[in-house]
């Protein structure tokens, strides 16, 4: 039987080959002069993480196609990436916007997908290339309130409790997350379960991936998630992964 440590480090791994397979996707397109596209970006790191065959090809969070958001804006023009739900086909990569390497601002988020395991490493991160003081301000500010959050989270604390001190923390700032999910009956949240790691499969679940299907894969996994918000009886364990993503 696999121990949920070594669990917990398979999503760690996940996690690592997201974001090693985005900095060398990062420093080749900003090394070129060739103009790039949102689904540029998008399949050229799609294709390094396909290089790692511990990997499912395709990320859980579908749609976006293959489980995979880019989104550019710049200190300009924000407004594509001031998201409610990434799900709609107007907020998938768009061959037509592209990267403002003076003053851009990106957005991305990957869902890997550990194929021996069936446990996923979500990664994602807000990248600006411009010099405005207050967007800088900014994302140190949500970087400093994730770790005041997580420094707080204790073994027997509900997850409602965390959602609400959250909730209070970014309130205090000034900051709101405004971003909905179809799949949580609440509208929203600040993170959701990692399944697979204290839980487990079904034999039919297990049947899933073992066959495959992106769809059949993604759907497996996003159903056996329970959500980090208000509502949320399930009290953190010893091995209970989750993740925080307050969107603020």
């Amino acid at each position: 039987m696999i121990s949920q440590n070594f669990k917990i480090d398979i999503c760690k791994k996940t996690r690592k080959i997201a974001k090693d397979t985005l900095l060398k996707t990062l420093k080749d397109v900003l090394s070129s002069n060739k103009r790039t596209s949102e689904a540029d970006l998008r399949d050229l790191w799609l294709n390094e993480m396909r290089k790692n065959s511990n990997l499912f090809s395709d990320g859980w969070y579908i749609p976006p196609p293959h489980g995979l958001i880019v989104l550019f804006g710049s200190d300009k023009k924000v407004e594509r990436l001031d998201l409610k739900s990434a799900r709609p086909k107007n907020m998938w990569p768009k061959k037509n916007t592209f990267l403002d390497r003076e003053n851009g601002l990106i957005s991305v988020y990957a869902s890997p997908i550990d194929r021996s395991s069936g446990i996923i490493g979500d990664f994602g991160l807000t990248i600006y290339l411009g010099k405005k003081k207050k967007i800088q301000d900014h994302l140190r500010n949500v970087f400093d309130i994730n770790k005041k959050g997580f420094s707080k989270i204790k073994i027997g604390m509900k997850l409602s409790d965390v959602s609400k001190f959250y909730l209070e923390i970014t309130s205090k700032k000034r900051l709101v997350n405004d971003v909905s999910s179809l799949s949580d009956p609440m509208g929203t949240n600040i993170g959701h379960s990692i399944p697979g790691v204290y839980d487990k499969w079904t034999q039919r679940e297990k049947g899933k991936f073992k066959k495959g299907k992106s769809t059949d894969v993604a759907n497996t996994i996003s159903k056996k998630r329970f959500y980090v918000n208000d509502s949320s009886k399930v009290k953190i364990q010893p091995g209970l992964a989750f993740t925080i993503e307050a969107r603020l």
